[in-house]
């Protein structure tokens, strides 16, 4: 099991390989190197049975690849109405005392912001898109082109922002524990009674009141750590299965060797893992492709782009621009846009869904709009 990644890379010199003659835009690639290192425990998972009839299974786990059931965690509680309301609401501040030609613009994002989440309420776009587009038009996030990592990564690449096991950018060492209880009797299972042995370090999981202390009281990250953390005291009832995450400071990659023990009254049970530094170079041809603007498309106002991949990859976009791996070029991949008309608040959608970018004529993928909304929004 992959428990950390380290990634470095660097871009090799643009080649200039071929001309699109319906834009003028040159079709380019690039060759990106990848270095990474992990660490990898075998076996990836063990099972026994505890001191009592609670059989514990024990799974590190890489604690990056939480994002994505935090992200559906905070999905679950309403939280990105909650929070797309908010941003709204500042923009209204704004909109009060601001000038004539700022306020149409900000009627406009207000317009946007709207109109988005009535998509995301609809299931007719996905959340992590929508707001993507929303950060990017109200915050000025810078976007990306394709050549960074985390827009070349094989799996899900949700954001942390919910993720209570990742702290000041470092993430802990994150094992997912699971007890089933196959006795006769209620059987109560203690966050103290295990401990962790890596060379002559001894370590404890970290419990819920540490957390409390260092990350926002009513925070949708605190809420998933009563939700997913395992607890001073668990109570498993009879034929019951739960599974709950045990997290310790990152582990030295230097032992190769990390022992979990279960401990009830001097009595022992162990879980041995062997820990291995593995480093791995990958080598991405990307390639460049253009969307264009096809049906009420406007390059001069203020458009904003975000594509996803089947693989739950997903950035927004720093222009109508992006290099695709070798690997990309292959998976079904959407592109959303929105634009703002800076003069009259007037917006306008649009998508182009499941396209392959193998099967783009001259490296370009068209994109339709509709208009959404003209003038001033309804006070």
């Amino acid at each position: 099991m992959i428990l950390r990644t380290l990634s470095f890379y660097f871009l090799s010199i643009l080649l200039i390989l071929s001309y699109s003659c319906s834009s003028g835009k040159k079709v380019s690639k690039k060759t990106v190197s990848q270095s990474y290192s992990n660490l990898v425990f075998s076996p990836d998972v063990i099972t026994k049975q505890s001191l009592n009839k609670i059989e514990i299974t024990i799974t590190p786990i890489d604690a990056k690849r939480l994002n994505g059931e935090t992200y559906a965690a905070a999905k679950r509680d309403g939280n990105y109405e909650r929070e797309f309301a908010s941003i709204k609401e500042q923009i209204e501040v704004k909109i009060k005392t601001a000038s004539k030609k700022d306020k149409i613009w900000l009627e406009g994002q207000v317009n946007a912001i709207d109109y988005l989440t009535k998509l995301a309420k609809e299931d007719k776009m996905p959340i992590i898109l929508v707001r993507l587009l929303i950060n990017k038009i109200v915050y000025g996030e810078k976007g990306r082109d394709g050549t960074e990592i985390q827009s070349l990564a094989d799996v899900d690449d949700y954001p942390e922002l919910y993720n209570p096991y990742k702290i000041n950018e470092n993430y802990f060492s994150v094992f997912k524990i699971s007890f089933e209880n196959t006795g006769s009797e209620v059987e109560n299972v203690k966050l103290k009674e295990f401990q962790f042995i890596s060379g002559e370090e001894q370590l404890y999981p970290l419990a819920a009141n540490y957390f409390e202390n260092i990350i926002e009281p009513n925070s949708e990250k605190i809420k998933n750590v009563y939700r997913m953390n395992m607890p001073d005291e668990l109570i498993v009832t009879l034929g019951q299965k739960i599974s709950k995450y045990l997290a310790i400071p990152a582990i030295n990659d230097n032992y190769n060797k990390l022992q979990v023990q279960f401990i009830r009254e001097k009595k022992v049970v162990n879980f041995d893992f062997n820990v291995n530094k593995t480093r791995t170079e990958k080598v991405y041809n990307l390639e460049s492709f253009d969307f264009i603007y096809g049906k009420n498309g406007d390059p001069g106002l203020r458009n904003y782009f975000v594509i996803s991949y089947k693989n739950n990859v997903a950035y927004s976009l720093k222009d109508t621009r992006v290099f695709v791996s070798d690997e990309k070029r292959m998976i079904p991949a959407s592109i959303y846009a929105i634009s703002i008309n800076p003069s009259n608040s007037e917006i306008s959608f649009g998508s182009n869904i499941d396209f392959i970018f193998n099967s783009a004529s001259k490296n370009k993928i068209k994109i339709d709009f509709v208009k959404i909304k003209k003038g001033k929004r309804k006070k």
